[in-house]
């Protein structure tokens, strides 16, 4: 298994990857279960210039599961910041 995220991902998900890298700025959306952490994974982990700002807004029910555990263990370089009702430290 590659440790780039892009090359792991599913087919279905590249091509959303492509579309984000090749805009200015863009907004991408997915149904539920098909892959939204990883495309977004794989956008930062291709985007490296030092003024590159960015915002991940997710849903309450996945930020310390899905969110934390991509981030941390996929891309631990990325600096986040969780809030909301229940605290992660």
């Amino acid at each position: 298994m590659s440790t780039n995220i892009y090359d792991n991902l599913r087919e279905h998900q590249k091509p959303a990857v492509d579309f984000v890298m090749d805009k200015k700025k863009c907004a991408v959306f997915g149904c539920p279960r098909s892959g939204k952490t990883w495309i977004a994974g794989a956008v930062l982990e291709k985007v490296n210039h030092k003024d590159f700002k960015c915002l991940i807004v997710s849903l309450k029910a996945n930020k310390e599961t899905t969110w934390k555990t991509f981030l941390t263990e996929q891309l631990p370089q990325v600096p986040t910041y969780y809030f909301g009702e229940t605290p992660i430290t």
